[in-house]
């Protein structure tokens, strides 16, 4: 590939990047709702909290959701991983036909990573599994456990690895390889660790006894935000953070200060909320599809590439955080 091409591909790629940035935002707020006889995903608005209505039903016990790059909202339950309609909840597919925690994962948490493919953690000693990101079809057990470690929750980060909570630690490992790097952060309060991502600010938030909050470059402990106990938590687009639990949906700012009950129990029939979700707007997925295949192939040509990051809405590899600094 000649060097003009190659610089314009560059520009090209750093062009989209930037306008991605400008164009991500959240939309909606989606729920996992394992209460009652009809479990399923609800959905609201995502400014005031209103129920909006039934985004889409699932059988058995769900656990986690993602938007993939394709535009569509991925679900995991103790019977499959299935694929959603996006924009309207539409029963698709059933993308990956069995979680069953032992010959396949449970889907406790899962991420499209920079190539595009699924990432899944097995839980129980299991590993993260990879599955292909356009036809559900498993590819390898990407990491291996060799800590004895139970890996629950998984991030991409804007170093482009992976970064999967194990009970213990937050470890690191090559997103190319599945190498493990380092335990990336660590100590008191870790040892339920478990959902994990980004901040918009670009710090990293753990689940473990409760809240922590980890310098996102370096590992090191920010703070213990005490008051959040909650297992499940997503961004917004106002920099708070939204945690999931008994009281419903609640609203927090990134030093743990409560600010309101969002959601409350019983809006919508909400009773046992899981995992949530922002819907990402309808052209964004689009932008974002297209800055990931121009980014990939700047990188196959060799040359630096724009920094890009999970979208601290979901943990998938979605957009970009050049911008952004750990604080």
């Amino acid at each position: 590939m000649n060097t003009n091409r190659v610089s314009r591909l560059h520009i090209a790629a750093l062009a989209l990047t930037v306008l991605t940035c400008a164009v991500v935002e959240g939309n909606d707020l989606l729920v996992i709702n394992n209460a009652g006889a009809s479990p399923g995903v609800l959905r609201y608005n995502g400014d005031t909290g209103a129920f909006i209505g039934k985004f889409s039903s699932f059988s058995g016990t769900g656990y986690s959701m993602t938007y993939g790059p394709d535009g569509n909202l991925y679900v995991g339950t103790s019977n499959n991983i299935s694929r959603y309609d996006g924009p309207t909840g539409a029963f698709l597919n059933v993308f990956v036909p069995t979680t069953n925690g032992t010959t396949n994962p449970k889907p406790l948490d899962m991420a499209f990573g920079p190539d595009g493919n699924l990432y899944v953690t097995g839980a129980a000693s299991k590993p993260v599994w990879r599955y292909n990101g356009s036809t559900g079809q498993f590819i390898d057990a990407f990491t291996i456990s060799t800590f004895g470690s139970q890996p629950e929750g998984l991030t991409f980060g804007a170093d482009g690895n992976l970064y999967v909570a194990d009970g213990f630690n937050v470890d690191r490992y090559n997103t190319t390889t599945g190498a493990f790097m380092n335990h990336f952060a660590g100590g008191g309060g870790l040892e339920r660790a478990g959902e994990v991502r980004f901040g918009l600010e670009g710090n990293l938030y753990v689940v473990g006894n409760s809240l922590l909050k980890f310098n996102g470059k370096t590992g090191t402990l920010i703070s213990n935000l005490n008051s959040i106990g909650s297992e499940n938590f997503a961004f917004g687009l106002d920099g708070s953070l939204y945690t999931s639990g008994a009281p419903g949906i609640d609203r927090y700012n990134t030093s743990g200060t409560f600010l309101n009950h969002f959601i409350p129990n019983g809006s919508g029939g909400l009773s046992n909320p899981g995992a949530i979700v922002f819907v990402p707007e309808p052209g964004t997925m689009m932008m974002l599809f297209l800055s990931m295949i121009l980014l990939r192939q700047s990188r196959l040509v060799g040359n630096a590439r724009p920094t890009c990051a999970p979208s601290a809405n979901y943990s998938s590899w979605v957009g970009p955080t050049s911008l952004l600094s750990a604080q």
